[in-house]
Parts: C-alpha cells; structure tokens; sequence
C-alpha cells in the first residue's frame, strides 16, 4: 500500500497532462500542449516531435451507430526525420518516449463544400445539445444578402462522418 501512494505521489509530482483537437491534415508539437502537474516535472525529448494527422475514420455497426474511431499518426522530429506511424484507436493508444497519445472522444470542427463551383468554403460546425448521448453537429450557409435581418440560408446537419442532412431556404427537408 505505502509503494502504491508512493508511485502515486511521486506520478502526481512529476508528470504532464494535456489535450488537443487537431483536424485531419494539420499538425502539433508535443510539448507545446503539455502543462507540468507538479514541480518535479522535466520534459523529455519527446516534447520536441511533432505529430502529423494523417486521417481521422470511424468504424459503423450495422444500425449506423459508431463503433470505433481511429486516427492515423506519424511522428517526426523538428528536424523533419520521420520517428514513427501508427493509427489509434480507443484503447490502443501511440506510447513514444514516454508519452502517450490516445483518442478520448471525436467531434466536427467544420464542414467543407463547394458552392456554385467556388470553393472549397470550411463552415464552422457548432454541437448541438438533444436528448440522450447521441451526437449531431449544425451549420448554416446564409444565402442572398447576409446584411437582411431575416437572413435565409441552407441549414446542415450531421452525426457522423457518414451522411449529412440538407434542409432548404425554407426549413424543409432538401435530401441527405
């Protein structure tokens, strides 16, 4: 028991701890989103890679419902020499040079269209709250004079990277 508070103090003391959402396509420096716990924290080198997000992708179960999320990594020093790849997944995390990379949760950041072949446009996605523990994510595209106090527009939904759901310049269902 005195081996396990002390690990837990020591853990505690002089570690590190933090989160990011990074979309697909860009990247981040590992240390430049961990913060000390404590006042023997020391950075490893591992602080100085740089993680790239090669591709974000979710498995379904037959009722459309997500499985399981998984993000494709690749690890390279600040010097651009590649150091690892691996793709995560909920319970199968990246451990490099003590630092470990898992997925806690996933979420839209935007939605990218193209508008009468003008384009790519990235609309901002807000989560919307309803009942239960389901996801669903909202944007809107104002169409004619976004200045108008009645602004018109086509609203999208979606709840995962599968399908979206158009509603036209009236609220009606346009299609998915």
């Amino acid at each position: 028991m005195l081996l396990i508070m002390a690990g837990g103090t020591l853990s505690a003391a002089g570690s590190f701890r933090g989160s990011v959402t990074v979309p697909q396509g860009l990247n981040f420096v590992v240390g430049d989103v961990l913060g000390p716990t404590g006042f023997l924290s020391t950075p490893t080198d591992a602080f100085n890679t740089e993680v790239h997000i090669n591709r974000f992708y979710m498995d379904y179960y037959d009722s459309g419902e997500v499985s399981q999320f998984h993000t494709d990594l690749l690890l390279f020093d600040l010097d651009g020499k590649e150091k690892m790849r691996k793709t995560i997944s909920v319970n199968d995390p990246l451990r490099y040079g003590g630092v470990t990379i898992y997925e806690t949760d996933w979420s839209f950041s935007a939605l990218q269209i193209l508008k009468d072949d003008e384009g790519p446009c990235n609309l901002a996605m807000a989560p919307l709250k309803i009942n239960g523990e389901k996801k669903l994510f909202g944007t809107f595209l104002p169409v004619g004079d976004a200045e108008s106090p009645n602004v018109k527009g086509i609203s999208m939904l979606a709840r995962d990277l599968q399908s979206v759901v158009i509603y036209d310049l009236e609220g009606k269902f346009s299609g998915v």
